[in-house]
């Protein structure tokens, strides 16, 4: 399992990305990949969510590795969220509301 398989083409994080509104293009290279991502997303912090969704698909898999705890999309949308909401303590002041917005709207 290579990590291109892990956070983008196996069937759970598929549907991890799907909650997100996002499809993931049918290509193993990454630059097309994020491109995709970076145009369906179409917001100036597209790439802390892409960092945040792969972080919880992650941390998701090594709970099932180290902990022996399932996997669920459930979980890992609150993941997401909980690591979002960090996201956006760190950021300006100013980027607050579109942040929240886009939050509370796509998840």
């Amino acid at each position: 399992e290579d990590l291109l398989h892990l956070l983008f083409r196996c069937p759970f994080a598929q549907a991890c990305w799907s909650t997100l509104n996002v499809y993931l293009p049918n290509s193993d290279d990454i630059l097309v990949v994020l491109e995709s991502l970076k145009i369906q997303i179409n917001q100036s912090f597209f790439m802390e969510i892409i960092i945040t969704i792969c972080w919880a698909i992650w941390m998701l898999r090594n709970d099932i590795i180290f902990k022996n705890i399932s996997h669920s999309v459930q979980r890992c949308k609150s993941v997401f969220k909980k690591g979002f909401a960090l996201v956006i303590l760190r950021a300006k002041e100013a980027q607050h509301p579109s942040l929240d917005l886009w939050l509370d709207n796509f998840v």
